[in-house]
This record gives C-alpha cells, structure tokens and sequence, in this order.
C-alpha cells in the first residue's frame, strides 16, 4: 500500500501515523529537511485524492489525518515483506 506512494509522500503520511492529527504547518516543522508549505500542501492534496488522508476544518484551519487505519497499512507492508 505505502510502497506506491513517493517517498516524500510516504514521509508526510507517517508522519501524520506517528504524530496524529496536523496542520501543514506542523508537519513543515516535525520533518527533517521539510519542503515548503505550498509544497506540503499540494502533497497532501495528492494523498486525500488518493485516499490515503483526510482533512477537518478546525478553526479556519485544515488539520490532516490518515485515512486509512495503521493497522491496515502495516498488514499490507507485512504482506510486501513476506512476497518479496
């Protein structure tokens, strides 16, 4: 599942597992070597398309979340692991 994603979008969303719900902003500032906040953004644009992240608006403000429950991500990576 994770394993088709970017590597920068595969940061960003866990990221958002390990830290749970954040801002653009807050994720600009837990990533090593963050890209811009346009560039945060426009990723997390592309993981809610996908269906990988949602968002709430939450005082004017976007707060990211994943979509897709931890535990089904790592049995899928479990899975990659087993078949390669």
């Amino acid at each position: 599942m994770l394993e088709k994603l970017p590597p920068r979008e595969r940061q960003l969303l866990e990221t958002l597992y390990a830290n749970g719900p954040c801002t653009a902003a807050r994720l600009e500032e837990l990533l090593p070597d963050p890209p811009s906040n346009s560039a945060i953004r426009v990723m997390l644009r592309r993981l809610e398309s996908k269906g990988y992240v949602a968002h709430d608006l939450v005082e004017q403000s976007f707060v990211y979340r994943p979509a897709v429950p931890e535990r089904k991500v790592r049995q899928s990576a479990l899975r990659q692991v087993i078949n390669t």
